[in-house]
Protein backbone atom coordinates (compact mmCIF):
# COMPACT_ATOMS: atom_id res chain seq x y z
CA UNK A 1 0.00 0.00 0.00
CA UNK A 2 2.64 2.39 1.02
CA UNK A 3 4.66 1.68 -2.87
CA UNK A 4 1.34 2.82 -4.65
CA UNK A 5 1.30 5.94 -2.52
CA UNK A 6 4.59 6.80 -3.10
CA UNK A 7 3.89 5.49 -7.35
CA UNK A 8 1.18 8.03 -7.03
CA UNK A 9 2.87 11.17 -5.50
CA UNK A 10 5.51 10.97 -8.34
CA UNK A 11 3.12 10.63 -11.03
CA UNK A 12 1.56 13.65 -9.52
CA UNK A 13 4.42 15.39 -9.59
CA UNK A 14 5.67 14.49 -12.93
CA UNK A 15 1.98 15.76 -14.21
CA UNK A 16 2.49 19.15 -12.00
CA UNK A 17 5.90 19.81 -13.30
CA UNK A 18 5.15 19.00 -16.74
CA UNK A 19 1.68 21.41 -16.80
CA UNK A 20 4.38 24.11 -15.00
CA UNK A 21 6.63 23.91 -18.16
CA UNK A 22 4.02 24.13 -20.56
CA UNK A 23 2.13 27.11 -19.03
CA UNK A 24 5.84 28.96 -18.47
CA UNK A 25 6.68 28.14 -22.04
CA UNK A 26 3.42 29.45 -23.61
CA UNK A 27 3.65 33.00 -21.63
CA UNK A 28 7.17 33.13 -22.79
CA UNK A 29 6.07 32.97 -26.39
CA UNK A 30 3.29 35.70 -25.77
CA UNK A 31 5.94 37.80 -24.30
CA UNK A 32 8.21 37.67 -27.49
CA UNK A 33 5.39 37.98 -29.82
CA UNK A 34 3.99 41.24 -28.35
CA UNK A 35 7.46 42.51 -28.32
CA UNK A 36 7.93 41.61 -32.13
CA UNK A 37 4.66 43.32 -32.63
CA UNK A 38 4.97 46.11 -30.76
CA UNK A 39 8.41 47.06 -32.96
CA UNK A 40 6.08 46.66 -36.18
CA UNK A 41 3.63 49.41 -34.19
CA UNK A 42 6.61 52.20 -33.61
CA UNK A 43 6.80 54.49 -36.27
CA UNK A 44 9.79 56.33 -37.03
CA UNK A 45 10.36 60.40 -36.45
CA UNK A 46 10.57 62.72 -39.14
CA UNK A 47 13.69 64.32 -40.28
CA UNK A 48 12.53 67.49 -39.33
CA UNK A 49 12.49 66.05 -36.02
CA UNK A 50 16.05 64.55 -36.17
CA UNK A 51 17.04 68.30 -36.99
CA UNK A 52 15.45 68.98 -34.05
CA UNK A 53 17.51 66.78 -32.06
CA UNK A 54 20.54 68.11 -33.19
CA UNK A 55 19.02 71.89 -32.53
CA UNK A 56 18.54 70.54 -28.85
CA UNK A 57 22.09 68.89 -28.67
CA UNK A 58 24.38 72.16 -30.52
CA UNK A 59 22.04 75.04 -30.36
CA UNK A 60 20.02 77.08 -32.84
CA UNK A 61 22.57 77.34 -34.83
CA UNK A 62 22.61 74.21 -36.47
CA UNK A 63 22.56 74.76 -40.22
CA UNK A 64 21.90 71.18 -41.53
CA UNK A 65 18.41 70.97 -43.90
CA UNK A 66 16.06 68.11 -44.17
CA UNK A 67 17.19 67.61 -47.72
CA UNK A 68 20.84 66.71 -46.02
CA UNK A 69 19.60 63.85 -44.22
CA UNK A 70 20.14 60.53 -45.52
CA UNK A 71 18.32 57.33 -44.52
CA UNK A 72 20.41 54.28 -44.17
CA UNK A 73 18.44 51.24 -42.15
CA UNK A 74 17.02 52.47 -38.96
CA UNK A 75 19.18 55.71 -38.77
CA UNK A 76 19.66 58.58 -40.46
CA UNK A 77 22.95 59.98 -41.27
CA UNK A 78 24.00 63.87 -41.70
CA UNK A 79 26.99 65.87 -41.62
CA UNK A 80 26.10 68.55 -39.02
CA UNK A 81 27.17 71.92 -40.06
CA UNK A 82 26.29 75.35 -37.50
CA UNK A 83 26.69 78.76 -38.57
CA UNK A 84 29.34 80.73 -36.64
CA UNK A 85 28.99 84.68 -36.61
CA UNK A 86 32.14 86.95 -36.47
CA UNK A 87 31.04 90.50 -35.90
CA UNK A 88 33.50 93.23 -36.40
CA UNK A 89 33.64 96.48 -34.85
CA UNK A 90 34.39 98.96 -37.84
CA UNK A 91 32.72 102.06 -38.94
CA UNK A 92 30.21 99.97 -40.77
CA UNK A 93 29.53 97.14 -38.13
CA UNK A 94 28.68 94.23 -40.41
CA UNK A 95 28.44 90.35 -39.88
CA UNK A 96 30.84 87.71 -41.35
CA UNK A 97 29.28 84.12 -40.88
CA UNK A 98 30.52 80.79 -42.39
CA UNK A 99 29.89 77.63 -41.61
CA UNK A 100 31.38 74.54 -39.84
CA UNK A 101 31.15 70.79 -39.68
CA UNK A 102 30.76 68.96 -36.63
CA UNK A 103 31.43 65.51 -38.29
CA UNK A 104 28.64 62.81 -39.21
CA UNK A 105 26.39 61.78 -36.89
CA UNK A 106 23.96 59.18 -36.81
CA UNK A 107 20.17 59.95 -35.60
CA UNK A 108 18.19 56.25 -34.52
CA UNK A 109 14.82 56.52 -36.40
CA UNK A 110 12.98 55.41 -33.15
CA UNK A 111 14.65 56.10 -30.55
CA UNK A 112 16.02 59.43 -31.50
CA UNK A 113 19.22 58.33 -30.00
CA UNK A 114 22.09 60.56 -31.47
CA UNK A 115 25.67 59.01 -32.61
CA UNK A 116 28.67 60.74 -33.44
CA UNK A 117 30.53 58.67 -35.77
Amino acid sequence: MKKKHITITIILLILISLFLVITINKKEKNINTSSEKHKLDVNPISKETAINVLKAEYGEYVSTKVEDIKTVDNLYVVDVYIDIKDSEEDAQSHEHSHSQSLGVHKIDMFTGELKKQ
